[in-house]
């Protein structure tokens, strides 16, 4: 069995990079120019053509414009509608195209103190063996929240099946 692999922390290198807020900043500056023409919650459920436009069909009500953007998985985005269709082909590649992260379970953990930097680590672990198999400092930005986030072992995916709530606790 491997051990767990700690990493120190070199007061020489440069610190990691943190966005002030968070990355829904960085969210809200992109999207600033564009909020009238983003939709929440709404599902597409196709996308066709029509002469020099295109049409979006959603649950909610439907759209013409000139460009659509389609910013999800590829494998998910063959669930949408196409007139005129997709070929075949391509339809099977996007099924088929893995989901980066899809398979990922991620746990966060939050402290009082940042304990491992007491003892000049940097907050990174990873192992092989065990329920979590990497952990990260996402501590944030003004040093008053400390927390460690990571990944859980891709082999426990299927554990909550077997716990139900109130039982084999």
């Amino acid at each position: 069995m491997t051990r767990a692999h700690y990493f120190e922390s070199d007061s020489n290198d440069p610190p990691a990079n943190r966005m002030a807020g968070g990355s829904i900043v960085l969210i809200g500056a992109l999207s600033e120019n564009i909020q009238d023409k983003i939709l929440l919650n709404t599902e597409v459920l196709e996308i066709g053509e029509e002469a020099d436009k295109l049409l979006i069909h959603t649950s909610e009500k439907n759209y013409a414009g000139e460009k659509v953007i389609v910013a999800i998985p590829p494998k998910l985005a063959a669930n949408i509608g196409h007139s005129p269709e997709i070929p075949e082909s391509v339809l099977q590649q996007m099924k088929q195209t893995h989901t980066w992260m899809s398979n990922a379970i991620k746990v966060g953990i939050t402290y009082q103190n940042p304990f491992w930097r007491e003892k000049e680590l940097s907050g990174t672990i990873i192992g092989q063996v065990g329920p979590i198999i990497e952990l990260y400092d996402h501590s944030n930005l003004d040093d008053q929240s400390y927390s460690l986030m990571g990944f859980v072992n891709e082999g426990l995916r299927d554990v909550s099946s077997y716990f139900k709530k109130g039982e084999n606790t």
